[in-house]
């Protein structure tokens, strides 16, 4: 009765111990599954202010070749 007492229920404290640390490596892993898709999710918006600073930049750099192709008069 003393050890019911102090486990509070019939389980050994081996099992005990076993279902804590279950418990503490699924924490962990939902810990990084989420920091994970936190990280996809940034690395994809980064992606895309990326990508269209890259067409804005390329749009006005072609806009600037043909000004400057139409001002040398070569067509």
């Amino acid at each position: 009765t003393l050890l019911f007492q102090a486990l509070g229920s019939f389980e050994t404290l081996d099992s005990k111990l076993s279902h804590g640390t279950s418990l503490k490596f699924a924490d962990v892993r939902t810990h990084l599954r989420k920091v994970l898709k936190m990280t996809l999710y940034i690395l994809r918006i980064t992606v895309l202010k990326v990508s269209l600073f890259i067409l804005k930049f390329s749009n006005k750099l072609f806009d600037g070749l043909r000004e400057f192709i139409g001002f040398l008069g070569i067509e």
